[in-house]
């Protein structure tokens, strides 16, 4: 259904598995989250897989990225960095957005993105994302339903909030 709306397929395969099964089903791009950014076997089977690739940094050190710059570019895998704090929500004074700038400085070669958890009525941290270099943009989502006793967690969006955070990203482009 992704592709027949017209957009590009991503999942985060957690084991070396998941990376055969999303082959097999035709995925677009990997991402790793942050928990797997250091797990060898798994990033060796990605980079097998040729696809692009996006990967969380939260909770890495800057030698830890640098490792895995290295590791990638040393594989010849298209690949993004995401900035990401792993604090869920993240708040404000903890959303270290200068890291962005950090990043594309030491990493001018690769593009930059924000993966972001904090309140999802917050729309300001997307904008400064922007402003600072960030180009990937990544925010939960989820559809709360009452009746089922569905609720969301407090830094997952409604598609509608997604909507308002997806136009501060269009004001913070046209101001730059």
């Amino acid at each position: 259904e992704i592709k027949n709306s017209g957009m590009i397929t991503m999942v985060t395969p957690f084991d070396e598995l998941s990376v055969d099964m999303a082959l097999r089903l035709g995925i677009e791009v990997l991402k790793i989250g942050s928990c797997s950014a250091l797990d060898k076997p798994l990033l060796e089977e990605v980079s097998k897989a040729g696809k692009p690739v996006i990967c969380s940094t939260g909770g890495l050190s800057i030698g830890d990225i640098d490792w895995l710059v290295t590791f990638f570019k040393k594989r010849s895998v298209n690949f993004a960095l995401e900035h990401c704090v792993s604090e869920y929500p993240t708040e404000v004074m903890n959303a270290r957005l200068n890291r962005i700038k950090i990043m594309k400085a030491r990493y001018p070669e690769t593009i930059i993105g924000f993966s972001t958890h904090e309140d999802p009525k917050n729309t300001f941290l997307i904008q400064i994302a922007y402003a600072l270099g960030a180009r990937i943009f990544e925010k939960h989502v989820g559809i709360p339903d009452p009746e089922k006793g569905i609720t969301l967690n407090k830094y997952s969006a409604t598609p509608e909030q997604v909507m308002e955070w997806i136009q501060a990203y269009c004001h913070a482009r046209a101001a730059c």
